[in-house]
């Protein structure tokens, strides 16, 4: 899915990949609406001072405060304990991204120019990944050098003063 640069973070425009699992939801979404109409459209009441029926405004996007509250009310209805908010979720994305599929595949996705920007929005590893990251790892035949002690130099018997010949 193309996101354009007039509604994307850092205004860089990018391809995203739209999950199986996702794709009915957006096919609904593209049915429902106009190509130039917003998914969360800002909402207006019809009456206000008395506030009893909002309108959709479709052309018109989503304030950061109304999104701010969706996002923080659609947590609570989820049951999550912990206070969510849009960027939250954005840095959870950016952790997951990079833990599945690399920094380099977070970067792109989240549109950062840098990678430092990418590698703040990420956790610390976990102790089973950083097991995970060694499980395997051997010196091979380099740590043949050093073993068994048979193998070293001389040890000399007397320091060196560092003007003998070599």
């Amino acid at each position: 899915m193309w996101v354009s640069g007039e509604i994307a973070k850092g205004k860089r425009e990018r391809w995203v990949p739209v999950s199986a699992e996702l794709w009915p939801v957006v096919e609904e979404i593209r049915r429902s609406l106009n190509t130039d109409d917003y998914v969360l459209p800002a909402q207006r009441w019809r009456d206000p001072g008395v506030n009893r029926e909002k309108v959709d405004k479709r052309k018109h996007p989503m304030s950061a405060k109304a999104l701010w509250e969706l996002v923080k009310n659609v947590g609570a209805r989820a049951g999550i304990a912990a206070p969510l908010h849009p960027h939250l979720m954005r840095h959870a994305y950016a952790d997951h991204v990079a833990r599945h599929a690399g920094v380099h595949n977070a970067q792109h996705l989240l549109g950062h120019a840098g990678i430092g920007t990418t590698q703040a929005y990420l956790a610390k590893p976990t102790p089973d990944e950083l097991k995970s990251a060694v499980t395997g790892f051997a010196f091979g035949v380099a740590e043949r050098l050093f073993y068994p002690l048979a193998n070293r130099a001389v040890i000399p018997v007397e320091a060196t003063t560092g003007i003998e010949p070599v």
